[in-house]
């Protein structure tokens, strides 16, 4: 499942990436891949491109 979403107090956009399924809600994680955590039983979401980040960066 690809997807973008926007976090509180940012101004631009965050494309990201996880295992899709219908009933679980997003849990995002500081995982640097998309996959399943067998230890949480959670699906672990892949930020792609923070937009925020790279305004930082570049200015």
């Amino acid at each position: 499942l690809y997807y973008r979403r926007v976090e509180q107090g940012k101004q631009y956009p965050v494309l990201c990436r996880r295992l899709a399924s219908l009933n679980e809600e997003i849990m995002s994680y500081k995982s640097p891949s998309a996959g399943f955590d067998f230890m949480s039983g959670k699906k672990i979401e892949q930020k792609l491109l923070d937009y925020n980040e790279e305004a930082e960066r570049f200015g």
